[in-house]
């Protein structure tokens, strides 16, 4: 494609850009609305994004037929880069273990998604959706399909393949309360487990997850530059989390995640034996 600026009535600049219609090549001519004198500058950056315009309708897709399926997985891939490595591949694998299976047997466009097929997925997904046949996916997944099927659909919305997002008031159905219950150690149970792991490998581990009750990224992201010995502290500022690949990273999930606790006298003896240990 190119472009170029035109004077039209000696008044005002048009962008003239050449366009391939059917192997032929066209002029389309567009106003700048700048008169002139004294707009050459402004002129060009408004041709050049005209060009641009033209180009990316010109590198973009045919969307009219394609099928949910298809639009998710080029969703997908736009979404690479614009997330963590680490929450794209949670993205992926629902995508492809749940919701293109479920939707690529019914062979439905954007256009063609109504309410009822979204409602009755997340029931199905509820009732039946685990991998291994023994039953269906916890409140929390059916939460995160949700959320990636909103988030495709705004995604049509905008790019103008449908005129509103069919999702948006389906509600996610209700499981029993016991399924969605947090499990407590209580003292005694807590006691034992440290008890248990007494002198053994993963006795810092486990007691330093017991303590201060971190998460699993949190404790397996500790690194000595964490233990301040001399002060007594212990500061949460790296995790490592995996899903296909392992990410480790020198942030939290949030900015609250960063923390900073006392060092107890308890875990400042398994982690002096560790690293008494670990220098040998």
């Amino acid at each position: 494609m190119t472009g170029s600026l035109k004077i039209k009535n000696d008044t005002f600049f048009y962008a003239v850009i050449n366009l391939k219609e059917d192997g032929k090549y066209k002029q389309k001519w567009i106003s700048t609305k700048l008169k002139v004198k004294g707009n050459k500058r402004k002129a060009t950056e408004i041709l050049n994004k005209i060009m641009a315009e033209y180009e990316a309708k010109e590198t973009q897709p045919n969307t009219d037929d394609i099928l949910f399926t298809d639009y998710l997985m080029q969703w997908l891939e736009k979404k690479k880069n614009k997330v963590e490595l680490i929450t794209w591949e949670g993205y992926n694998s629902q995508v492809r273990c749940h919701i293109s299976p479920y939707f690529k047997a019914r062979k439905l466009k954007p256009s063609e998604i109504k309410p009822i097929h979204i409602a009755t997925f997340y029931e199905n997904e509820l009732r039946s959706g685990r991998a291994d046949g023994k039953g269906g996916l916890s409140l929390r997944s059916i939460k995160i399909l949700s959320f990636i099927i909103k988030q495709v659909l705004d995604e049509a919305v905008f790019c103008g393949l449908i005129l509103k997002n069919p999702a948006l008031k389906v509600l996610i159905p209700k499981k029993e309360e016991k399924d969605s219950k947090s499990i407590f150690l209580d003292v005694k149970k807590a006691n034992e487990l440290l008890k248990l792991f007494r002198n053994h490998h993963l006795q810092p581990l486990i007691y330093t997850t017991s303590y201060y009750g971190l998460r699993r990224s949190e404790v397996l992201g500790l690194k000595w530059g964490a233990v301040d010995f001399k002060n007594n502290t212990l500061e949460i500022k790296h995790t490592v989390a995996k899903h296909t690949t392992i990410v480790a990273k020198d942030k939290t999930k949030t900015a609250a995640g960063k923390r900073k606790y006392a060092l107890l006298p308890e875990i400042k003896e398994v982690l002096l034996n560790l690293r008494k240990r670990s220098s040998k």
